[in-house]
């Protein structure tokens, strides 16, 4: 290329069988990179001979990826590829894992290593539709060279944009519910070795185990992806259960479950069988990602999304992946949560709320207002005297609040998310009196100076700190209509009142962290000592009695015990 114009120095093709093609990525020295969608990475070198024809060969064996989510499904437009210096190649995709993470990985394809990686959680702005996934772009900015002071060895730094953005081909019609799309800029600084060498690969063959498989694949394997969503990652025996799933589901006229039940409670039970020695006694085996995904695909259809035909839902088996922690919002389309609601099961969606680490803040806050409906409803029955109790199987308000409010979230989406599904005063202010409530209960007297052990009322109860978060959000998201409906100003300086002497009262016991920090450190090291011993223990190894015996040592030069404590008169 020659400023605005470009020559054609010849054709080459590919030595690859497969034309379905992922993402391709070529560097200035001719070093060439297929992705396939099954997860087979291929290294090219394209030279050119003096007589000026160009030829290309296989420049190292090809890797084999796993743990990603475009490997062996429709979700291909989740990984892409940009060539940097030499045989260096920057990959960005979706991991498969739970939390779902986006990774940054920095390859030499040269030694098939990996150099450097980076890890973010996938924003829960983005939509990520079930059939096609989202969009991930990567591009890399001119590189500007610098030399190193201790060698002669030069590297260059850059810059690499990625673009996260939906799905063109993704659903139209949205639904009402769902948070706005939003697309998102990343900028990754990067310094990699202007040219590829063996020094800087030795020692980092075990550094992307977790992204490579170790199974052996045929000659004619190359680019056949597995049948099943994740490809690679399925075991024989998962396929094979997913089948026995889907049939029993197939086969049954009603929509019941008790078969698909069986055959995977089955499975359950045979993978533990297989691989309880090597995991330990009482240890849970993780079940693989695209295994559970399946069985959520056959046993949690969302009612909305069936024309017609019979609802299939096993309660027993969502519940069993909620209990072992296998399950993340995504693998649901839609959701999980809405989709539990939608089966009126409020049951799991409490299991949910305490098992599942990305649930969105739109989809929490949607079911709070559902249950904020529901609580105005019961109150409007209760006023009639001949009427009957409302049929429904919802939580309480406290109840469902309080897991709300427990809940990680992020302020600015929860605000976001308030206004959309909170935007009436009137249904706030249930939920400010059950807050307020919470308040004083926490700064009573009497509250200060109780056991920190009751289990009961730690478990209806959130923590102060949690409280007023949550309150902080609500407040910033709704206050000028609070200020607009006349009942609210009663509660609000009601809240005032509450608030404060608390924050007083906060201040004045910080005071004495310091002085009681001793104590408190001897106290939960007497707490963690009981706790093993009643655990029965293992015998202590060298380490341990080692620090102990330091510990003690600590101790003794503080004059601290749990109940000692000296005085001095003048």
């Amino acid at each position: 290329m020659d400023g605005e114009t470009i020559a054609s120095l010849g054709e080459c093709v590919l030595p690859v069988e497969d034309t379905d093609l992922l993402d391709v990525s070529c560097s200035n020295s001719g070093f060439i990179s297929v992705l396939l969608p099954s997860g087979t990475w291929l290294s090219l070198s394209l030279s050119s001979s003096p007589s000026g024809s160009l030829s290309i060969a296989q420049a190292s064996e090809p890797l084999r990826l796993q743990g990603l989510t475009f490997i062996g499904s429709t979700r291909t437009s989740e990984a892409t590829l940009a060539a940097l210096t030499s045989s260096h190649v920057l990959l960005s995709a979706v991991t498969s894992g739970s939390p779902m993470e986006i990774v940054t990985l920095l390859w030499d394809l040269r030694y098939g290593v990996l150099l450097a990686q980076q890890a973010i959680p996938v924003p829960s702005t983005l939509p990520r539709p079930k059939k096609h996934g989202a969009v991930l772009q990567l591009q890399v900015s001119p590189p500007s060279t610098s030399d190193s002071d201790s060698t002669k060895a030069r590297t260059v730094s850059m810059n690499a944009i990625l673009v996260l953005h939906p799905s063109p081909e993704r659903e139209h019609q949205a639904e009402s519910g769902s948070a706005p799309a939003r697309s998102t800029v990343l900028v990754v600084p990067v310094t990699v070795p202007l040219k590829s060498t063996i020094a800087a690969a030795m020692g980092k063959a075990s550094a992307g185990a977790r992204w490579v498989s170790t199974k052996s694949s045929g000659p004619n394997s190359q680019g056949q992806g597995q049948t099943t969503r994740g490809g690679p990652e399925v075991s024989a025996n998962a396929r094979k259960a997913l089948r026995e799933i889907k049939a029993a589901i197939d086969g049954s006229a009603t929509g019941s479950t008790i078969a698909a039940e069986t055959v995977f409670f089955e499975y359950v039970k045979q993978q533990g069988k297989g691989k309880g020695a090597t995991q330990g006694e009482g240890q849970t085996i993780p079940l693989e990602y695209p295994f559970v995904q399946g069985v959520l695909e056959f046993v949690l259809h969302p009612p909305s999304h069936l024309q017609g035909k019979t609802a299939t839902y096993s309660q027993k088996i969502v519940a069993h992946l909620l209990g072992i922690r296998a399950i993340s919002s995504s693998m649901v389309e839609g959701g999980i949560l809405p989709a539990l609601a939608e089966r009126n099961d409020w049951g799991t969606v409490s299991l949910a709320m305490g098992s599942v680490t990305d649930l969105p803040e739109n989809d929490i806050v949607s079911l709070l207002a559902q249950i904020v409906k529901v609580h105005a409803s019961s109150d409007d029955n209760a006023m009639q005297v001949d009427s009957a109790p409302a049929p429904t199987a919802a939580p309480t308000l406290p109840a469902f609040l309080a897991q709300c409010v427990v809940y990680p979230f992020t302020p600015a989406l929860q605000r976001t998310a308030i206004r959309k599904h909170l935007p009436d005063a009137a249904d706030l202010v249930p939920v400010l009196t059950i807050i307020d409530g919470w308040i004083v209960q926490h700064t009573a007297d009497d509250a200060l100076l109780s056991a920190s052990d009751n289990t009961v009322e730690a478990a209806s109860l959130p923590p102060l700190e949690k409280v007023l978060a949550f309150l902080q959000s609500l407040l910033d998201a709704s206050f000028l209509a609070l200020l607009a409906h006349t009942p609210a100003h009663k509660l609000l300086r009601a809240l005032t009142a509450h608030i404060q002497p608390a924050l007083e009262q906060t201040n004045e016991l910080e005071l004495l962290c310091g002085p009681l920090e001793p104590f408190a450190r001897a106290a939960a090291a007497k707490a963690k000592a009981q706790a093993e011993a009643k655990e029965g223990g293992k015998p202590d190894s060298g380490k341990d009695w080692r620090r102990k015996r330091k510990l003690a040592h600590e101790q003794a030069g503080m004059a601290v015990g749990l109940y000692q404590v000296e005085e001095l008169v003048l």
